[in-house]
């Protein structure tokens, strides 16, 4: 691995927010670890390196680089203010001003965060993401309220601010990523109602790429497979229908299943209830909602 020896020694100012998470954020799956500002001077050496955790960088002012490895190889890509520098786990790293920046950092983990990860692309996802430091920096200064609670609301607090800022720039780095035309016409058929007419073999030959390398692309857009995407389309206009009092057999055929058991089965594990059951909570719902109407309007007239 090659090193680049650096003559001027660091100058760093931090102000770091440090936290561990209790045990209602480690049954969530996903906590932030710590937020920080720091302004830094190119620095005398410093090797590539594992965060072991999760980390986004917004170079605020300044500029400088980003080195990883891909294979053998050091790849050097330089970065400027209003950049993102996303980290993973697992990614050999450094980044270095030239000759300084400033930055906020916003770091976080646990097993939902490595999903989260893999939903936006894995090793497929950017690295950095020009324009996204202004969302970094919100997210760091909404957060420092949030860092010294181990109550619930801060828990979620927190949780919450972290998926805000990650939607945001993965937003951002889903437009700067150029789509595949055969995901965007996939994508287009799927809002169809004739949706369970859509040929995957077919799109992927008339846009020039192997089914397999289709359902990879594809995949990497979504998070899910083509086939998976298209269940959950189904069940989606499923529930569509059963609120509006239509009957199972009746959706089930339909929508393109082999019999109402397999829609029934499907239904369940993808809604986590059976059909029935989500027509009867929709019936109390709204018999609820009725009951309500009619107390306030009661009320009006007193």
């Amino acid at each position: 691995m090659k090193k680049t020896i650096m003559n001027r020694k660091p100058q760093v100012i931090r102000a770091n927010w440090f936290r561990s998470p209790i045990p209602a954020e480690r049954a969530l799956g996903l906590w932030v670890d710590r937020i920080g500002y720091y302004k830094n001077e190119r620095p005398e050496e410093w090797p590539l390196r594992f965060l072991g955790l999760h980390a986004a960088t917004a170079i605020m002012q300044g500029r400088g680089h980003l080195e990883t490895l891909a294979g053998e190889n050091t790849v050097t890509v330089a970065v400027a203010a209003g950049d993102v520098i996303m980290l993973s786990p697992k990614l050999p790293h450094r980044y270095y001003a030239d000759p300084s920046w400033i930055q906020y950092c916003l770091v976080w983990g646990g097993p939902e965060a490595d999903q989260l990860r893999q939903l936006a692309g894995g090793d497929n996802a950017p690295l950095v993401i020009h324009g996204g430091a202004p969302l970094v920096a919100t997210a760091c200064k909404n957060l420092q309220k949030w860092m010294a609670r181990e109550d619930l609301p801060a828990v979620l607090a927190r949780q919450g601010e972290l998926l805000r800022m990650l939607s945001e720039l993965w937003t951002i780095g889903r437009a700067e990523t150029p789509q595949h035309p055969a995901v965007t016409a996939a994508l287009a058929a799927f809002e169809q109602p004739d949706l369970l007419r859509l040929d995957i073999h077919h799109l992927a030959q008339q846009h020039g790429v192997s089914p397999v390398h289709f359902r990879r692309l594809f995949a990497a857009t979504t998070g899910l497979a083509p086939k998976a995407y298209q269940q959950s389309r189904r069940i989606n206009l499923a529930k569509m229908r059963l609120s509006r009092g239509g009957a199972i057999k009746t959706i089930a055929g339909e929508l393109g299943f082999a019999d109402v058991g397999h829609f029934m089965r499907t239904f369940r594990q993808l809604a986590g209830v059976t059909a029935a059951q989500f027509r009867h909570a929709l019936s109390l719902g709204q018999a609820g909602a009725a009951a309500q109407n009619r107390r306030q309007q009661e009320a009006q007239k007193r």
